[in-house]
């Protein structure tokens, strides 16, 4: 592999292991509720806490990554990302994983938003969705081997397992970030207080072409994760599945997933990123109303979830391709780690104002999900919106943007 190939696996890997460690919660939520004995409430926050601590993070550590360079705010925080996955599998009661899993999201929220800024500073324009894609496949990859091998070993043994599994992962992974990532000059000068640097990417965040943009993700991001966070209960409920054919679930979606972040990449260079954003948002707002609204059966779930995956495929890498074009490189790490906050904090919210949808109804029928499909699917239509207007405002003369 010549340099960028491994840079480009460094990233990756990184990516994988971020992304199992999120998705891995959902289709375990009822193995920890049972072992636990946490009331069903707690499964939803489980999942928001990690990416609301992963929001607050960003916030804090925005400015660091553009002044120490990225390389150091990765290591530091796969570090800490470990030992905390850690304790999650050694967790002996809720107050203790709630607190694991919040230092997670500490530790990982700025990880996240760094290797989409190393994108940035890395790679040439013209390579950058192409990279973005293959780093959103691996997502996708985690939720064709990652989630179903997690919920399998769950299976034989305990929901702990699968973190024990990638905090031993994450070790090969801090040797290659340390190894093969480059030190970055960003020209950032140092010196502002943390309050400073908070107001300076709160202004940033207010140029009407950043402002859309985030907006657009908040959009995105908490329309489909209210739907998200009830949905393993939601198929063990009312379509009577497992864990493993849960596990299996995600496998399939995971397929999707990749196949859409495939197409992304191949045609990144012939469409442009606003376009296809759009269209996975508009397939995202049809696959969430259909599938919430139980049109398929349980024999034909598997299409619902592929479908609603694959649009995701489609729009996510552009989205952060987009991002790194708004601003010049000294402050790219900034609108990188508020693409994080906002992904954190949509996910997050999410789990919170789908909750009071979410009922029990007869013979133990999860209720109001149909509800939080239709909600879902405004709040991606909204997203799309957003995006066009960012687009527009591109289109006009921003000072701001990076010349490419």
């Amino acid at each position: 592999m010549n340099k960028s190939q491994k840079v480009t696996f460094i990233l990756f890997g990184i990516s994988f292991l971020l992304a199992i460690d999120h998705l891995l919660v959902v289709p375990l939520v009822n193995e920890i509720i049972e072992d636990l004995k946490m009331e069903p409430s707690y499964g939803g926050l489980l999942i928001s806490s990690y990416s609301l601590s992963s929001a607050f993070a960003g916030i804090l550590t925005a400015s660091l990554s553009d002044i120490l360079g990225r390389k150091k705010v990765i290591v530091y925080g796969i570090i800490g990302f470990v030992i905390s996955t850690f304790a999650c599998s050694l967790a002996p009661n809720t107050f203790l994983l709630f607190t694991a899993r919040i230092v997670s999201g500490l530790f990982g929220g700025p990880v996240f938003a760094n290797i989409n800024a190393y994108v940035g500073d890395y790679f040439k324009a013209e390579s950058r969705t192409k990279v973005m894609s293959i780093l959103a496949m691996s997502f996708s990859l985690s939720s064709v081997l990652g989630v179903p091998v997690g919920a399998y070993l769950t299976s034989l043994y305990s929901w702990r397992t699968p973190f024990l599994v990638i905090g031993i992962l994450g070790i090969p992974i801090i040797w290659g970030v340390y190894k093969y990532l480059e030190h970055i000059e960003t020209g950032k000068e140092k010196g502002l207080s943390l309050g400073q640097e908070v107001k300076e990417m709160f202004q940033i965040s207010l140029r009407p072409v950043v402002f859309f943009y985030v907006a657009g993700a908040f959009c995105m991001l908490t329309g489909i994760f209210g739907f998200i966070s009830n949905i393993s209960i939601w198929f063990s409920q009312n379509y009577h599945l497992n864990t493993t054919e849960i596990g299996h679930l995600f496998l399939v979606g995971g397929f999707a997933s990749a196949f859409g972040s495939y197409l992304t990449g191949k045609f990144a260079n012939r469409f442009a990123d606003y376009k296809i954003i759009i269209l996975g948002n508009c397939a995202m707002a049809c696959a969430i109303y259909f599938f919430s609204n139980e049109f398929y059966s349980r024999e034909w779930i598997a299409v619902g979830t592929a479908t609603m995956m694959f649009s995701g495929g489609l729009r996510m890498p552009p989205l952060r391709t987009l991002g790194t074009i708004l601003v010049p490189i000294y402050e790219r790490g900034r609108i990188m780690s508020l693409l994080s906050v906002i992904t954190s904090t949509g996910i997050g919210v999410g789990a919170f104002w789908a909750a009071p949808f979410i009922s029990e109804g007869i013979n133990g029928r999860i209720e109001g999900v149909g509800t939080i499909g239709l909600i879902g699917s405004i709040f991606t239509i909204l997203g799309a919106i957003m995006v066009f207007f960012v687009n527009r405002l591109r289109e006009t003369r921003n000072p701001f943007a990076e010349a490419n």
